[in-house]
Parts: C-alpha cells; structure tokens; sequence
C-alpha cells in the first residue's frame, strides 16, 4: 500500500459556523467528515448516519485485515474464480485502471508484498516482473497484470495464487465517490464537504456567496505553513507526501524513493485523485506532464526543495480554481 499523509490539504467553510453541521465517523483506520451548509440539522443528521453506514459496510468487503472480507478472501483464494459485490468488482477494477495508466506507479500489490516481506526480482532497480520501464507497448507491471476481471460475472480470477491485493491506497477516496453518489441520489445536498483524514475530500457545489470550497496547501514537513490556496467545487483533492524516508515505496524498484516533498492532484473523482496522488510522488516530471496531457481534467500541484528553497510546479487547469501561493518560485507548465 502506498502511504498517504494527513492534513497535507485542508479545507476551510467561509460562512457562518451556525449554518454548517459537521459529522464524523471512525473507518478505514482514519476519520471521515460530511460538512453540511444547506440542510437543517435533522436532515443532515439522518443523511451523515446512512452515509457512515455505507462506509462501514464498504469496510467490510474491501479491508485487507478484516478476515471475512471480500478481499481477504480474494487474498485467501486459489485461481478459481471468485464472484464479488459490484462495490469491491468495481474498486478493484479502478487500482488496476488506475496501475495500468501510471505505468506501476500506483500498484495495490505493493502493501501485500511489504507485509509478506516478499523480495523484488533482483538488487537492480528494475521493475517487478521483469518489464522495461521504456516499454510503453505493455505498459502493466508487478502482480495487477495477474489479475482477470469479469463484468458480465463480476467475478476475478488470478493466474497465480500467490496473487494478493490492498486496496488501501484507493479505499478512500473511492468510499468518498460513493457517498458522492448516495448524496446526489437522495437530490437533498447541493452543497457539502466529504473529507476522509484531510488526505482526500470532493466539495459538492460551493458555500453561499462563495466561488468554490476553500482547499489550503500544507507544507507537509510540518503541516503548518501555508503555500496558496484554490476554491474548488464538485472536484475532488487528495494528497501525498514523503515527508519520512520510507515513507513512499516506488512500486517499479520495491525500494523507498521519492522525487517530490508532496502532491496534489485535483479530479472528477476522489479515487482517482487518491491513486494518482501517490503515484506522483515516485513519478518524474515528464512522466506527470505526459499524464496531465492525456488526461486534461486533471490538476496537480508538486512541491519540490532547491538549494533549500521551497518550488512549486502546476499542471493542468489549476487557473479555473483561483489559485493563489505564497512561494515566489511558481512552475506553471
């Protein structure tokens, strides 16, 4: 599993505090939030506890740890087939979307390979499973190309038994996407904050009088200092950092490596930003802009020291979202 940091972006409601209701739960070992601005407190109440609901029963067919999930199960399994609920079919099928256009940077086998203390194919820095990182032909490393999915079945199968996933590195922010779309099915809230740990959150509509929610970039060495801000609305944030030096483990070597102090990364969706987040931080620059070029919904922010001084470099459409930093040294690409 790819670490993520907290606290590393922020959000902030300019409005009165007596206007928003706040609600927390405990699940996937951090601390979701639903802030409301538009709903009275009963009705913000009763939707905080059937979205919560969902998220533990989320916990339970995609936990790692829990032994009856349908992960553990997956882990636990041999090569026959194993039938899953559409929730766990479709986050499995998103980290491996999401492995497959990283080229490996994302890879939900690595926490697997970690706590199994599995070994990498060799000293050298080459990627597991023996692929050229310059080949772009076959772009899937590691274990995820040993993973078969279904739909029509919804069932996965793996090519060799060995074969275990985490889906830690995605849980969240695809748990957000989900109380997105329960909260927008119930047509009630046209205007809230879902926030897993401050690493991950998607702001729905905007606050009154507002043009966007307001998201804070933390420098992550201390979480503390302020390096700009932007105002996002129905758009998702999630962050990373490698803040501790094995903190970050580059899936194509199994070694700690990270080219950036942090990440963030703006999307349509919350899972995606919290795959992509972390798979930023072992990716070099070239490797982000020719993502960020095929994918032109997607905004990044990258943190960098030079000669002990802070940089920041920008991609994608971060001028829609009233950015402003407080760092004088700005790469905008």
């Amino acid at each position: 599993m790819n670490a993520k940091t907290h606290s590393s972006s922020g959000s902030s409601v300019q409005q009165n505090e007596s206007n928003i209701h706040r609600f927390t739960h405990k699940a996937m070992a951090t601390i979701f939030e639903l802030v409301f601005t538009d709903n009275s407190q009963a009705d913000a109440q009763w939707l905080s506890d059937e979205a919560f609901h969902d998220i533990d029963q989320l916990e339970q067919k995609l936990s790692y740890f829990i032994p009856h999930s349908e992960v553990a199960q997956f882990n636990q399994a041999g090569i026959s087939p194993l039938r899953l609920s559409p929730e766990t079919f479709e986050c499995i099928s998103l980290a491996k979307q999401f492995a497959i256009e990283s080229y490996g940077a994302f890879d939900p086998m690595v926490g697997t390979k970690l706590r199994d203390r599995t070994p990498w194919d060799s000293e050298e820095e080459t990627p597991r499973g023996g692929l050229p990182i310059e080949n772009i032909d076959n772009p899937i490393y590691g274990d995820i190309e040993l993973i078969q999915l279904h739909e029509e079945s919804l069932q996965i199968i793996k090519l060799n038994e060995d074969v275990k996933i985490d889906l830690g590195g995605i849980g969240k922010g695809y748990a957000i996407d989900h109380i997105r779309s329960y909260l927008e099915e119930m047509g009630q809230i046209e205007q809230a904050m879902i926030n897993a740990g401050q690493s991950t959150m998607f702001a729905m509509g905007q606050p009154e009088n507002e043009q966007g929610w307001l998201m804070r970039f933390l420098d992550p060495r201390n979480e503390v200092d302020l390096l700009g801000t932007c105002k996002i609305k129905d758009l998702a944030i999630s962050s990373s950092s490698c803040v501790e030096q094995d903190h970050i483990i580059n899936p194509k070597t199994g070694k700690s490596s990270s080219n950036w102090l942090g990440s963030w990364v703006i999307s349509p969706s919350a899972a995606q930003a919290d795959a992509l987040s972390t798979a930023f931080t072992v990716m070099e620059l070239d490797e982000i802009v020719s993502f960020c070029n095929k994918n032109q919904n997607i905004a990044t922010v990258l943190l960098s020291s030079k000669n002990n001084k802070l940089e920041i470099t920008t991609l994608g459409p971060l001028s829609d979202y009233s950015c402003q930093w407080t760092l004088d040294a700005i790469n905008m690409n």
